[in-house]
Parts: structure tokens; C-alpha cells; sequence
């Protein structure tokens, strides 16, 4: 029957534009080598899967060892086999020599030039493991790339430098190295918000453990209609529609590992520029969907004067307490951004191994309320707090808030 294959690279922030096409091309050529060699099975699935920072293959009912097949070595004519009296000639006795078969054993065929002797035999199927990772190599050096690099004091290249190689075999790790690392069954989910490196136990959990332990859609498409759902909720939600953006969504899917839409606004201002202008830089530069009314113009803005617009922005995590300066620096820029007095909405949680965890959610401007539970420095062992308030803020964007806090910097 067996198990699924999972083969995940590791990298550094590969192309935007080309990454739907770099996974696409990455699962086609493996699956094809795999399948020459008889590795899978008539019924065997494919899916790829492509990330800002991996490409990986997903395969099922991939065998350990393919099966072993007939062989047939054609060999020299008749003519040139056998003598004038009906012997083999060197040129035969070399030919079944080199087969490791006798003379008796070989067969005579039909071919276009005539009879010639054949060597018939089973060939031993390959192993998995001795031929993956040059299966997995080659199809690397087939990807559609303008150029490669190096990285490091090695001689590895790729089109980004590699940091891991992730190959269970069902519950087992494929052993091999390739492009400078060590392949294993641990991969990594988003840089801020995974819970830590993620063993799998078996390839078939690779995409669910990544989404729940990692905080990672790595399904090029489902994340792209989540990124296009969320998008058309808040455009309905705020009567706007969103003009031609396909072309945007596919390069920010490449641009994101978890998805989050939110809502901006600058000031009218800015209308003094012919509005294509500003789209164009919206959608080029920032990477914004902008909001169109039922005339196709920018939509006003909602909170503030000014147009709106639809940005991805992931939570911004740190894990250093105290963030004294952070906390000051994102005052003062979001201030001078603003125009007015800011405040700062974070997320705080506590590891059972001890510390603190800050989560920013949003700058917004000052609200001042009057329901404050007064914290000491001993509670959160960090300086410059002021108060928590228990609600869950930052527009659902984090369900688990426990507590609220504000720092003075």
C-alpha cells in the first residue's frame, strides 16, 4: 500500500511572483521521477503546497521500495553472435558476460534490423531512501529560476538560501543531506506566532499541524480564499466593492503565511492626486486593496477623513519584556503618523516556563477609560505597567485575550 511522502524545503523568503509557479513545477517534476521509478501507485494523490518561506510535495501510497520489473538488454545480431559453425563469438560471450547470465540463458528477438540476442531478467526495485534526495535535487535544478545563489561557506545553491529539509515517510524520517542541512521530521510554522518547532509524528498531520501548532495556511489556494474571503466581508461590511484586485491577491498569498485583513484610512488630502495614482501605488508599492464606491471612486474613510483601504498585517509579536523602548518608538511613529495622542493594544500571556508573552495588536488613537485594575511590578515582573482591563479587544483578531495591558514608556 504505502504511506504517504512528504518532502518540505525550508528557505528564505522565496520570489513572490513566481512562488504558486515554483510549487506547481517543484510537485510535477518529483512526482514524475517518483512514478518512472514505480514508486507510487495507480491511485496515489498529489498536493503541493507553497509559503513565503517553503515549498513543499505531499504524496500518498508512496512504497519504501518499488517493486522489482522485467528487464530486456538487447544485444549484438545474429550475425555478429554467432560464427560461421554456429558459435558464439567474443562479441556474445562478452554481452552475457557482462549481464551475468550464460549463453544458453540469452533469447533471440524480433527487431527492425533483424534477430538479434537479448538478455531477459527481473531488475531489483530501488529503495526510497537511496534515491530521494536525488530525485528531490534534480527537481530543484528544473524549477523555472532566472539564477541561483550561495549562501554560507558552502557550495549549495538555490534560489533562496536553504535552512531545513523536512522528509517523513509515513512515521519514519528519510535520512539524507542536500543543499548544506540535514533532512528530518521537523519543520517550523510562522516566525512570531507558532507555538515552537513542530515534530510530526507521521507526514499525513503536515498540514493540520501547521495550521493549529504553526499558525500557517500552506496550501497556496485555501490560503489565497481565505485572504479573498475576508477581503469581500469587509468590503460588504463597509458598502465597497473592490475593483480588479486578482492579480494583487495572488501576490500578497505569496506575501503571507496567516492571513488578516484590516482596515485603513489616509487623509482627503491625498485626493489631489489623480486617484490612479494613488491605486497604483497602493497596490504596487503597499500592497493595499483599495476601497471603490458605486462610481468607482475611493472610498471615504470610515474612523478618519480619507479613503480606505484593505491591508494584510499579521500580528507583530515580541518576546522580550520589558519593551520599554519598542513601546516608545511605536508611540512616537504612530503619533507623527496620526497626528494625535495614541495608544498601544497588546495581548499578554505567561508560559508555563516562566515570563511574559507580548502579542501587539493595534496603535489606535487614545480612549481613555475609567475601570483600571491596578497591577504592581511583582505581578508581571516587568517595568512600566500601568493597568489591564479583561475584555478582548483588537476586533477578534485574537480570540484567547486574557488580559489587557498599557505600558508607559
Amino acid at each position: 500500500m504505502g504511506a504517504t511522502l512528504l518532502v518540505e524545503l525550508l528557505t528564505e523568503e522565496l520570489p513572490p511572483k513566481s512562488l504558486a509557479r515554483l510549487g506547481q513545477a517543484f510537485a510535477d517534476f518529483l512526482v514524475s521521477d517518483l512514478r518512472n521509478d514505480n514508486f507510487l501507485s495507480t491511485d496515489s494523490e498529489l498536493r503541493w503546497f507553497a509559503t513565503p518561506r517553503r515549498l513543499a510535495v505531499s504524496v500518498s501510497r508512496v512504497l519504501e521500495k518499488a517493486p522489482d520489473q522485467p528487464d530486456e538488454q538487447k544485444g549484438p545480431s545474429l550475425k555478429v553472435g554467432l560464427d560461421a559453425s554456429g558459435k558464439p563469438t567474443m562479441a556474445l560471450l562478452k554481452f552475457a558476460e557482462k549481464n551475468g547470465v550464460s549463453v544458453d540463458s540469452l533469447v533471440q528477438v524480433q527487431t527492425q534490423k533483424g534477430v538479434v540476442f537479448a538478455c531477459r531478467k527481473m531488475a531489483k526495485g530501488a529503495y526510497l531512501d537511496a534515491t530521494l534526495w536525488l530525485k528531490v535535487e534534480d527537481a530543484l535544478k528544473r524549477l523555472p529560476v532566472a539564477k541561483t545563489m550561495r549562501w554560507g561557506a558552502g557550495e549549495a545553491q538555490f534560489v533562496r538560501p536553504v535552512h531545513g529539509l523536512v522528509m517523513p515517510h509515513g512515521a519514519r524520517e528519510v535520512r539524507c543531506t542536500g543543499l548544506g542541512v540535514s533532512a528530518s521530521s521537523t519543520t517550523r510554522g510562522h516566525r512570531f506566532m507558532a507555538v515552537g518547532p513542530i515534530a510530526l509524528e507521521n507526514a499525513d498531520e503536515y498540514e493540520a499541524r501547521l495550521r493549529d501548532d504553526g499558525m500557517v495556511i500552506a496550501d497556496f489556494a485555501a490560503r489565497r480564499a481565505e485572504i479573498e474571503r475576508q477581503l469581500r466581508a469587509q468590503a460588504e461590511r463597509l458598502g465597497a466593492s473592490l475593483g480588479e484586485f486578482a492579480e494583487l491577491l495572488d501576490e500578497v498569498t505569496a506575501l503571507v503565511e496567516h492571513p488578516s485583513v484590516y482596515v485603513g484610512g489616509f487623509d482627503s488630502s491625498f485626493l489631489e492626486v489623480p486617484q490612479e495614482c494613488l491605486i497604483l501605488t497602493m497596490r504596487q508599492n503597499q500592497k493595499y486593496f483599495p476601497l471603490f464606491d458605486a462610481s468607482d471612486r475611493l472610498l471615504p474613510g470610515a474612523a478618519r477623513p480619507g479613503p480606505r483601504a484593505l491591508t494584510f498585517a499579521p500580528l507583530l509579536v515580541h518576546d522580550v519584556a520589558p519593551l520599554n523602548a519598542v513601546v516608545r518608538r511605536l508611540l512616537a511613529d504612530s503619533e507623527r503618523a496620526l497626528g494625535e495622542q495614541v495608544e498601544i493594544e497588546f495581548a499578554v500571556t505567561f508560559p508555563d516556563d516562566g515570563g511574559c508573552r507580548l502579542g501587539f495588536l493595534q496603535v489606535r488613537p487614545l480612549v481613555v477609560s475609567q475601570e483600571f485594575l491596578s497591577l504592581g511590578p511583582a505581578d508581571l515582573r516587568a517595568e512600566g505597567l500601568l493597568v489591564a482591563s479583561h475584555a478582548v479587544l483588537g476586533n477578534g483578531a485574537v480570540t484567547e485575550i486574557r488580559d489587557i495591558v498599557y505600558v508607559r514608556p
